[in-house]
């Protein structure tokens, strides 16, 4: 028998046949963990488990510089043709259903991906609140041949329509050795300075809560990293009656709720109102994860029903004095119907959204709490109230009514200015202070510099469009209103909105038009019947350095046409007879001076400019070309030469020593004449 061999470098290990290690396997479809050939296609048997990795043909070194979105496609479509529910190794989950046989196999789906939402809860970034921090981080630009290279083809761009030999000469028609620029071999860094024009760092103020949202503590603050706002949380009910804020031990059962329902430490609560919490977290990745797996616990639901309220209410000892009152206003019980169930803490505006598509071709009913949860509509008529009963939509309104979702928000520390450093003291430096703002209390950045002028609008209906308040602002508006664009709503984390928009205007003149008409009018925002919109607000503005740009000026086509031919109103009459004297009519003049507002803009597009716009920011609008009238007719007038004074052009054309004669304007004056008869015969 022969004795089995040892390894020589570790001689308590024996050496193990390749064979049996590697080939016999394969060939019974069998692969070792730690070995990645493709010995089982050799084999002719396939392994158990055929991953993404063996769909996704992008994995040598070859492939590195695949096209990216060609290396996504393939490997989504491999995915889809049968990869799911692949494993961590590459082999698919198999399962075996009661009552089958054993090579009946089900692949189970893999799971759908968790949507991250870190990127929401970051705090600001160093950088972001000192731009002077950038400056000490220059850039690297690859090596300097490279540069020196797409230089040198910028560079030669102007000479792209010569031949093959005058494109290598450099702007001066020097030859350009091309060893010797491309021998440059050292690296490249630059540092960049980014100066904002005072428009562009204009910067919203935050709306302040029309409920008195109120602050966290300075302790809550600074003992968390990351905070999630939750509004919509059910009213807290003592003794059949609303909490109330003043009460603290009311206040405290908002903080109880939340802590029960999302399985949280109540120190990490901090009622902000009796339906509205902050949630305090350690980090921006926990306040994420939190967000995602607490959306089953965020749903509520309650089922409210709706029923005639003359059935069961013959006795009238029991009910308050308030309740009697409204039971009056009635003719019969008949006109009244009740509602169950009711989402405590909800307002009349809400109940009557709900209801909007039922109510909406009956009439607007009158509304009664007898208690949080139960709701009396009074109607002028027993038929109407019948009617609403009835109706085949009021199951879908009740069961929207009663199926609620708490929502989240991001919430930051707020970023405040400090003072303003860097070279010319041009870079604003930010800080951050122990208050709290929610996502939507400012419009976004680009959507407030967009606009002239914002409003803020609080208890938006929900099934209220774009399309529906473009409608009702653009009588304000001069031109047609962008309904896309000049319109946010804030929504929470999932999508939903929150009931609050931002309403963008092009002029400060529209918005301050529209907040006008509705406030000093008492004039309520009706859309569809849906119900007012309650509080509207303009969004103030904060420019620490500069000036905003004033508004545009708006002209009619007369006035233009007008502004174009104004020269003439710079010239004196006098010089203009003279010029016509001279040969010069004040067509050619007129000529002239339109082209040079044509084609520079400096007399034309930026001399009209608004105030923050102007090239030249120490003249008036006009007064640039004003003055290059003035001018050129002034050099005009010297540059026509005359006997009495031939001027220094004219004598520039004879020798020192040589007589003036003036032979050259007698024939001038000659064809002047000849012409003037030719194309003026009247005159």
């Amino acid at each position: 028998m022969k004795r089995p061999t040892r390894d020589k470098k570790d001689p308590s290990k024996k050496k193990e046949n390749f064979a049996k290690k590697y080939l016999e396997p394969a060939a019974r479809g069998e692969l070792a963990k730690d070995f990645s050939s493709g010995i089982p296609k050799l084999a002719g048997r396939k392994g158990k488990g055929h991953g993404i990795k063996d769909q996704f043909p992008y994995t040598g070194k070859k492939h590195r510089k695949k096209d990216i979105g060609k290396i996504m496609e393939d490997a989504t479509r491999a995915m889809n043709d049968g990869t799911r529910g692949m494993g961590k190794t590459g082999s698919p989950k198999i399962r075996k259903n009661q009552g089958d046989d054993d090579n009946s196999r089900v692949l189970q789906k893999a799971k759908a991906p968790q949507p991250d939402f870190e990127h929401l809860f970051r705090e600001h970034t160093p950088e972001e609140l000192d731009s002077l921090l950038n400056l000490d981080n220059p850039e690297w630009l690859g090596p300097k041949a490279n540069i020196q290279t797409r230089f040198n083809q910028e560079r030669k761009k102007p000479f792209n329509n010569r031949n093959q030999q005058e494109s290598n000469v450099d702007l001066f028609g020097d030859p350009v050795d091309e060893e010797e620029q491309n021998s440059w071999k050292t690296d490249s860094f630059y540092v960049g300075y980014n100066f904002k024009h005072p428009e562009s760092r204009r910067e919203a103020l935050p709306i302040i809560h029309p409920l008195h949202r109120v602050q966290p503590s300075r302790d809550f603050i600074q003992a968390h990293k990351a905070f999630i706002y939750a509004s919509n949380i059910p009213h807290p009910i003592l003794d059949d009656k609303l909490g109330s804020w003043d009460n603290p031990l009311h206040k405290h059962k908002v903080t109880e709720y939340v802590a029960e329902k999302f399985s949280v430490s109540p120190t990490d609560v901090f009622p902000a109102t009796m339906n509205s919490a902050y949630i305090g977290f350690t980090s921006s990745k926990e306040a994420s994860d939190f967000s995602v797996a607490s959306d089953k616990n965020r749903q509520l639901s309650y089922k409210v029903e709706a029923s005639s309220f003359s059935a069961g209410a013959d006795d009238k000892s029991t009910a308050s004095k308030e309740m009697k009152e409204f039971l009056a206003k009635a003719e019969t019980l008949d006109c009244i119907v009740h509602l169950q169930n009711v989402p405590p803490g909800m307002t009349e505006e809400a109940i009557i959204q709900y209801l909007n598509d039922v109510i909406k071709d009956i009439e607007v009913p009158h509304i009664f709490f007898d208690s949080p949860t139960n709701v009396l509509l009074c109607f002028t008529s027993s038929g109407n109230a019948s009617a609403l009963l009835n109706n085949s939509k009021l199951h879908a309104s009740l069961w929207n009514m009663g199926h609620q979702k708490i929502l989240f928000q991001p919430a930051h520390r707020a970023v405040v200015h400090s003072h303003f450093g860097g070279k010319g003291q041009s870079f604003p430096i930010k800080k951050t202070v122990d208050r709290l703002l929610v996502d939507g209390d400012i419009p976004s950045e680009d959507f407030f510099l967009s606009h002239a002028g914002v409003l803020h609008l609080e208890d938006v209906p929900l099934t209220m469009t774009k399309k529906d308040i473009s409608e009702y602002f653009q009588p304000y508006c001069m031109e047609k209103r962008d309904v896309e664009g000049s319109i946010e709503f804030v929504k929470s984390i999932c999508g939903q909105v929150t009931g609050r928009a931002y309403i963008g205007f092009d002029l400060d003149m529209e918005v301050e038009a529209a907040f006008k008409d509705i406030t000093e009018s008492n004039k309520e925002i009706r859309l569809h019947n849906e119900g007012p919109i309650s509080r509207v607000k303009i969004v103030r503005e904060d420019l620490k350095k500069g000036e905003k740009l004033g508004p545009r000026s708006y002209r009619s086509q007369e006035e233009l046409w007008k502004s174009l031919r104004c020269w003439e109103e710079y010239v004196d009459p006098k010089d203009l007879e003279y010029f016509e004297s001279k040969g010069i009519y004040k067509e050619v003049l007129e000529e002239a001076f339109i082209a040079a507002r044509y084609h520079n803009p400096t007399y034309g597009v930026e001399d009209q400019a608004r105030k923050g716009e102007r090239l030249l920011k120490n003249k008036e609008p006009g007064q640039h070309y004003r003055e290059f009238v003035q001018s050129y007719v002034k050099t005009l007038k010297e540059m026509i030469p005359t006997k009495e004074n031939p001027g220094e052009p004219y004598k520039a054309m004879f020798m020192p020593d040589e007589e003036i004669h003036f032979d050259f304007l007698d024939q001038e004056e000659d064809r002047t004449r000849k012409l003037k008869q030719k194309y003026y015969p009247d005159e």
